[in-house]
């Protein structure tokens, strides 16, 4: 089987997250006599002023090979920032009330994600893995072959930190549908035709249902690094959004039905 797994990001206290993606992550596939092949997608920034995460402050120069066996791409904002789609987001709320910062940011994360479809034949995998850079895997355990074999029923994910829609941090998949997430840029007009404003967790929820797939969710739980700190993430079940919560559960049943019938395959 081969893996190709994609880590997208600005290369922000990666010194500190790259640790945990290569032990919890790269090391365990690779164990698995999986052919992982891994491109990191890096936005070259040499400064960050973001009033919203609370980051401001140079970034430094990240390290050669931080990840094992990388190949990095190296892009720029100006590359990744699609100026029509970013002009006709910013006629639209701007809900997170930062001039549209945060749509900038987000667009230029959707961009690196179309930057790696491009580079790579993703039809040539057997399963995409993206994931971003600036994450702590904390779940050290994780079965990945049983979420290899379970992947070819549909995506899978983290249950944690959906926000109303599917949370996109952490994606398993065919290449099939890896293709449409990593280029949902090019739906990003008509999820804000129908909605009114963008939201990454959102926009993962509406790409995901317009090509009818059933997410799957596991217990991962990933932290955010910053420049100076770690975010403070709150793992609660979201009880104030009833419906969320009962998609999780949905999403985390079908992953575990999958996950019997796997090893009850195996016996």
């Amino acid at each position: 089987m081969n893996v190709l797994c994609i880590i997208y990001g600005i290369g922000r206290g990666v010194e500190t997250s790259s640790a945990t993606i290569n032990k919890n992550i790269i090391k365990p596939l690779s164990d698995l006599d999986i052919k992982v092949e891994t491109i990191y997608v890096l936005n070259e920034l040499d400064f960050i002023e973001n009033k919203r995460s609370g980051d401001y402050g140079a970034i430094k120069s990240v390290p050669k090979n931080i990840f094992i066996n990388e190949e990095r791409i190296l892009c720029t904002k100006e590359q990744l920032l699609d100026q029509k789609v970013f002009k006709y987001v910013k006629n639209v709320k701007d809900v997170h009330n930062d001039n549209y910062k945060s749509y900038e940011n987000l667009l230029c994360q959707l961009g690196m994600l179309k930057e790696a479809c491009k580079r790579k034949d993703f039809f040539s995998f057997d399963r995409i893995l993206m994931v971003r850079d600036d994450l702590i895997i904390s779940t050290s355990n994780l079965d990945f072959l049983c979420l290899l074999n379970v992947s070819s029923h549909g995506p899978i994910t983290s249950m944690w930190h959906w926000h109303g829609g599917i949370g996109d941090r952490f994606i398993l998949c065919m290449p099939e549908l890896a293709v449409k997430l990593a280029c949902k840029i090019n739906e990003v007009k008509n999820f804000v035709s129908d909605n009114g404003y963008l939201n990454g967790e959102h926009l993962q929820r509406y790409v995901l249902e317009k090509e009818k797939e059933k997410i799957m969710a596991i217990n991962l739980k990933l932290v955010r690094v910053r420049l100076n700190f770690l975010v403070k993430e709150n793992f609660y079940l979201p009880f104030w959004r009833p419906y969320e919560l009962l998609r999780v559960f949905f999403a985390v049943f079908r992953y575990n039905f999958r996950k019997i019938l796997f090893y009850f395959s195996k016996n």
